[in-house]
């Protein structure tokens, strides 16, 4: 960079630094005001997957976030509260598996982590959805299951649900993704559902049970092919979404969330 730029660059850096002192942010969780950490991306792309999280979040409630981490089921991605041991599979994997080959997300849905993802699918702030986008980049970083991926699919909405939130969740979660090609359409909904905050998984999977289908099968077929969603509860919808793909001629289907229910 050049003197000028570098000129420029700590004019702006003093800049913000001062609105900040002035100004400071409120906590995306507890509505406390804070003053953010530095350099929250170096420490994030050395492991510490939260970092990523500390402009939204005051140091209180940044550590009380947890990011999915081994002992994994390394088929839904469903992390031990044990914390010791190998990978393996759960219960339910055991006794039926789900048709994706596995699943990966960033954190538990749980405590600050789901207010944050409250605050960015219920009240709009995109910003939200911005960092949870590249949390959900450094974890794809990390997903060897992810490396032969050709194609990947947003979980979409139907379109009323659409119309009513005014955005796509997931599709604002991938504006800037890099890996590769997110194609939008090839998925979609064609049966809309009502909440299922308090289903079990069966009721869940009885909900969702042919309300996706493929639009271009020309798309995914012969393709390994990754399903992202912004949240992972029970599978339900990511089983439903991966049999479509896989009816449509997928080689393989992986999913990738940004949370996960425990």
């Amino acid at each position: 960079m050049s003197g000028p730029g570098l000129i420029r660059a700590g004019v702006l850096a003093a800049a913000r630094a001062c609105l900040q002192a002035l100004f400071p942010p409120r906590c995306g969780a507890c509505g406390a005001f804070f003053h953010p950490r530095p350099h929250a991306r170096p420490a994030a792309a050395q492991g510490d997957l939260r970092a990523i999280l500390a402009p939204l979040l005051c140091g209180a409630c940044l550590r009380r976030v947890v990011p999915l981490e081994p002992p994994l089921c390394p088929r839904c991605g469903v992390s031990f509260r044990g914390r010791s041991g190998p990978d393996r599979l759960c219960g339910d994997c055991r006794r039926e598996p789900p048709p994706f080959a596995a699943a990966r997300a960033a954190f538990a849905y749980e405590g600050p982590l789901r207010e944050l993802v409250h605050a960015f699918k219920y009240r709009g702030r995109l910003r939200v959805g911005r960092v949870l986008g590249r949390c959900l980049e450094e974890t794809w970083r990390r997903y060897p299951e992810a490396a032969g991926v050709e194609l990947v699919c947003p979980v979409p909405l139907h379109p009323r649900r659409l119309r009513e939130r005014g955005f796509h969740p997931v599709e604002q979660l991938l504006r800037r993704w890099p890996g590769p090609p997110v194609r939008r359409g090839v998925l979609i909904r064609i049966r809309p559902g009502p909440s299922q905050t308090g289903l079990d998984r069966a009721a869940r999977r009885a909900r969702v049970a042919g309300a996706f289908r493929v639009a271009q099968a020309e798309a995914v077929r012969g393709r390994r092919v990754l399903l992202v969603d912004d949240v992972l509860t029970t599978g339900a919808t990511a089983a439903a979404c991966t049999e479509a793909l896989l009816a449509a001629g997928a080689d393989g289907v992986a999913v990738l969330a940004a949370a996960r229910a425990l």
